[in-house]
């Protein structure tokens, strides 16, 4: 009898044992399958923070050219209009906005929409498709404001340099009319000759002018 009812005690334990290890491996496996769940919302949660916040650089990098783009300003000299031309382009700019990096939030946004269709995507998703849009057309907007734009600054850097170049050649013209427009003939001889030599260098120097007029006459034509 003792060693029956001994084995009855063992069996007991030996369910009690199965029981708890059943509990065990389930308790493991609802931790395992939340885990599982709330690592993939916070993925998503973190991709749509990343379009979000790019998306929001974007927006702003395209408001400020739009701005630029609208004022038009074709500068007030060579080297203001070449400041434009680089500010325009982003040159030693911390913020480029290029098709790479266009590309690169679109890609964003499609992984997102796509998990949102195989059924593990987030409420936010139409949020992302909304801004997607806007994203794709004001980048599309810009690029045709911003090529016009562009090419205004490179003919106003073209009329810029003429225009230096010509006020170059004028002062350089009176200069030399200070010479010549003189009242003064010499007092004798000697003053003569050196007044000679004076007009006979800018008569020489004249020549290098009228080659620099006719080359300003062919830029203007163009």
């Amino acid at each position: 009898e003792e060693q029956e009812e001994g084995s009855k005690i063992s069996e007991a334990r030996r369910e009690e044992v199965n029981s708890n290890l059943n509990t065990l491996v389930k308790a493991w496996q609802a931790l395992q399958h939340r885990s599982n769940s709330i690592s993939k919302g916070l993925e998503e949660a973190r991709g749509i923070l990343e379009f979000q916040n790019e998306a929001d650089k974007i927006e702003s990098w395209i408001r400020d050219k739009e701005l630029m783009v609208s004022q038009g300003d074709l500068g007030k000299d060579y080297e203001h209009c070449l400041e434009l031309q680089k500010k325009l382009d982003d040159v030693n700019s911390d913020m480029r906005v290029d098709k790479t990096r266009i590309d690169a939030i679109f890609a964003m946004a499609d992984k997102l929409l796509a998990a949102e269709k195989s059924g593990s995507g987030s409420a936010e998703a139409s949020r992302v498709a909304a801004k997607q849009a806007v994203l794709l057309a004001k980048w599309n907007e810009l690029q045709g404001g911003s090529a016009a734009y562009r090419e205004r600054l490179n003919t106003a850097a073209h009329i810029h340099t003429f225009q230096r170049d010509t006020d170059e050649t004028l002062a350089r013209i009176k200069e030399k009319l200070v010479i010549v427009e003189s009242s003064d003939m010499g007092k004798d001889l000697k003053d003569v000759e050196q007044l000679i030599k004076k007009v006979e260098t800018v008569v020489e120097y004249m020549a290098g002018i009228q080659k620099r007029i006719q080359d300003h006459k062919v830029v203007s034509d163009q």
